[in-house]
């Protein structure tokens, strides 16, 4: 009998690549929601309305299912939502390395694919409840099956079914499509139209029921005025924010090609502009539009692709130190809360755009397990101090502002309020699934807020605290108190 090679057996290694993806989610995965969007998602299970942004737009009406079928299994929402992040990080896994095994040996294959998962961009929303692990998984498919001859027609299914997970990032994955049908040699049309055809069967049975949630076609188009997930803001602004994020993706890549020893050979033009292909437009969308959080995990299989095709020779090493390097930053960078300095306008504050970014950076931005604890701890701290007051309304201060959204899944019958930072008189409301924009008329003394103790320190310290523990202080709401801190708000701070 021949003695089987370790090595050759694809199917082993590709097991054990994804039991390294699943150990390396499970052991730090996040105790509490914290994101605006997780709750959405969680709510939506509850009770699907795009009005009430549960979810928000454009619907990712699949991803909602999911998380509901998986909650019938295990009857608890914040586990089946990490389940289900789990089984799409399996599979990426998986089909990545089976894509690396079609351009390189088994040995580079590997070091990629522990290269991939160990980033922490994507280790990091492996870890958290929020939605771009799909994207991961969204783009190795569509990768993948492109290299089937008749991936031309296979792929609208695809776009069609997956699409209702997400549907921004088959939007954004199609010039990838269009690249792929350029260049197709031989099509059969007939054959292309009945495909086509069952695309669209599939796409309507999760299209119909989304825009009927809407309570119609032309109701549907008309939330994107009012409930618009994507935040209008500034092009610097918007990089500046990708900015900070970058540095945690797209280090380990840089230090791989620093430290590669460059070779002169000649690369397959096609191939890369294939792959080029599924990586610009979305990146072109991400500068000039709209970046936030994990969006890059859409073009994350391809580029280290890219990167593997640019490395010949000598690469194991460089590879090796590279990942080990993304493991340390991942694990043992610390994270620090978003300091009060950076949260005052422009106008007033003392540091520089380079120090705000740095704090940025290494605070609200950070992609590491200290920032997942930091979540935690945080969010079990608010908890802690609203179960200790046994009352009915909580006013955030702006440094705790967004977690508004989480602590209304946690006390969906107390009414949370956060900083309106666009209109200092009125706050943001959290209370039951809905979220609204309200007007204080009065206050009672079953109304409290709730500030960091810097805040408290530097602007109220000449109120009595009820409350102190860890890094919060709780003091009781009256009109005085209402009036001096819609004045810091106003005068002061920026979201």
């Amino acid at each position: 009998m021949k003695k089987q090679n370790f090595a050759e057996n694809t199917y082993l290694i590709a097991i054990i690549l994804v039991l390294f993806t699943l150990i390396s989610r499970v052991l730090i995965l996040e105790k509490y929601f914290f994101g605006y969007d997780s709750v959405n998602y969680a709510f939506g299970v509850i009770d699907f309305s795009l009005h009430a942004t549960r979810p928000h737009l454009p619907g990712s009406i699949l991803f909602v299912k999911s998380i509901e079928l998986l909650n019938i299994i295990f009857g608890n929402i914040h586990q089946s939502f990490l389940i289900l992040l789990n089984i799409f990080s399996s599979i990426a896994t998986l089909l990545s390395y089976l894509i690396f095994l079609k351009y390189f040996e088994t040995k580079k294959a590997i070091l990629l694919t522990l290269f991939l998962i160990f980033n922490p961009l994507l280790w990091f929303y492996g870890a958290v409840t929020e939605i771009y692990v799909f994207d991961w998984f969204f783009a190795s498919l569509i990768l993948f099956v492109s290299f089937r001859k008749n991936s031309i027609y296979i792929l609208p299914l695809i776009f069609a079914f997956f699409s209702g997970f997400r549907p921004s990032s088959g939007v954004l994955l199609l010039p990838f499509y269009f690249y792929l049908f350029w260049n197709q040699k031989v099509i059969n049309w007939g054959k292309l139209v009945g495909y086509f055809c069952l695309a669209i069967i599939i796409f309507f049975a999760w299209f119909f029921p989304l825009i009927y949630s809407a309570g119609g076609i032309h109701e549907y188009i008309a939330l994107f005025s009012t409930n618009n997930p994507m935040e209008s803001i500034s092009l610097a602004k918007n990089i500046f924010r990708l900015s900070s994020i970058m540095l945690y993706f797209l280090v380990p890549f840089l230090m791989i090609l620093i430290f590669h020893k460059r070779t002169n050979y000649q690369q397959n033009k096609t191939e890369i502009i294939k792959i080029l292909f599924m990586i610009l437009p979305p990146v072109l969308f991400f500068i000039f539009l709209h970046y936030s959080k994990g969006y890059a995990l859409l073009i994350v299989t391809p580029l280290v692709l890219l990167l593997g095709i640019f490395i010949k020779k000598k690469y194991t090493l460089v590879i090796i130190f590279a990942t080990i390097f993304e493991i340390i930053l991942f694990l043992f960078l610390p994270t620090s809360e978003t300091s009060l300095e950076s949260k005052l306008k422009p106008s007033i504050r003392k540091s520089g755009i380079t120090q705000i970014w740095l704090d940025r950076t290494f605070s609200d931005y950070s992609l590491t397990l200290s920032e997942i604890n930091l979540r935690d701890e945080s969010i079990n701290n608010l908890i802690s101090a609203i179960n200790s007051s046994e009352v009915n309304r909580i006013f955030l201060g702006p440094t705790l502002s967004h977690f508004g959204r989480a602590l209304q899944n946690y006390f969906p019958q107390k009414e949370i309020l956060s900083i309106n930072f666009k209109n200092y008189k009125s706050f943001v409301q959290f209370k039951n699934m809905e979220v609204n924009q309200i007007s204080i008329d009065k206050i009672d003394k079953n109304n409290i807020l709730i500030v960091r103790k810097d805040f408290y320190n530097s602007y109220l310290q000449n109120f009595d605290m009820v409350f102190s523990d860890s890094n919060l202080i709780i003091l009781v709401q009256n009109k005085e108190l209402l009036s001096t801190f819609e004045h810091v708000i106003d005068s002061l701070f920026v979201r």
